[in-house]
């Protein structure tokens, strides 16, 4: 039992340092995007970002 509670707790750890890791790059590459992109085609890929996590969410139900 302690082994298997030990094994969630490294894959839960190495979860969260994956996620945290996406999301700063996110936050890192916003000022990147701004400067290199014109308003509209910013928009364009937040769209997209949206329009995929959305897919992501329905698409992980079926």
């Amino acid at each position: 039992m302690f082994a298997y509670f030990k094994n969630f707790i490294k894959h839960s750890t190495l979860y969260a340092i994956g996620n945290g890791i996406s999301r700063g790059a996110g936050i890192v590459l916003v000022p990147l995007y701004t400067r290199a992109l014109l308003p509209a085609e910013y928009g364009a890929l937040e769209m997209f970002y949206v329009t995929a996590s959305v897919l992501r969410t329905f698409l992980g139900l079926m």
